[in-house]
């Protein structure tokens, strides 16, 4: 039972060399894919007329 504990202590350590220095890619991920799920604006609120060159 005890070599089963070490032998999942190696691997865990194995992962967090591998995935060291990986979160600030991880988190930029996750915030590409936070924008990418918000909705898109509601085409019907926009706004109608005429832009003057001079706004």
């Amino acid at each position: 039972m005890i070599a089963s504990y070490t032998e999942l202590d190696r691997r865990i350590n194995e992962l967090e060399q591998n995935f060291r220095g990986h979160e600030e890619k991880i988190q930029a991920i996750f915030e590409i894919i936070s924008q990418l799920i918000e909705p898109p604006p509601d085409p019907s609120l926009r706004q109608i007329g005429f832009k003057s060159e001079y706004e």
